[in-house]
């Protein structure tokens, strides 16, 4: 009996937290902001930007990744992939120009800031083309 209230309250749990990805998100963002010399914590935040965009919170996970582009900006592979993951964001909001635009400053950012990312910058450029409808 014990095993199953266990279960139920981890699915409720589990589900809380699917629905509600910002709830966790923050709590992550919160826990890195008072522990920034954690070695991990810039990949810490990474996966948790991946997690709620994976949720689909596009929103939380730009939140995220904005956080860990301003508090480890020296995390060049983390960051360069992190701003390029907000701009896909931004592009995938819709089919309406306007919204689409939103996704060029952080694909920029990669161009201007990160060039020693080949991958990253390519991809930017790729992204930014499809946006300008190149």
């Amino acid at each position: 009996m014990k095993g199953l209230i266990f279960l139920g309250v981890l699915v409720a749990a589990l589900l809380v937290v699917a629905l509600n990805p910002h709830l966790a998100a923050d709590q992550i963002v919160n826990w890195v902001k008072q522990n920034p010399k954690y070695a991990s914590a810039p990949e810490l935040l990474f996966d948790t930007g991946r997690v709620c965009q994976f949720l689909t919170d596009g929103d939380t996970a730009i939140e995220v990744y904005n956080d860990l582009y301003q508090q480890y900006p020296t995390e060049d592979a983390l960051c360069a992939e992190a701003m390029y993951h907000c701009g896909e964001i931004k592009a995938d909001s819709g089919y309406i120009k306007v919204f689409r635009m939103q996704a060029l400053p952080y694909l920029q950012i990669i161009l201007d800031q990160y060039s020693d990312q080949p991958e990253w910058v390519a991809k930017a450029q790729a992204l930014m083309n499809e946006v300008n409808g190149k």
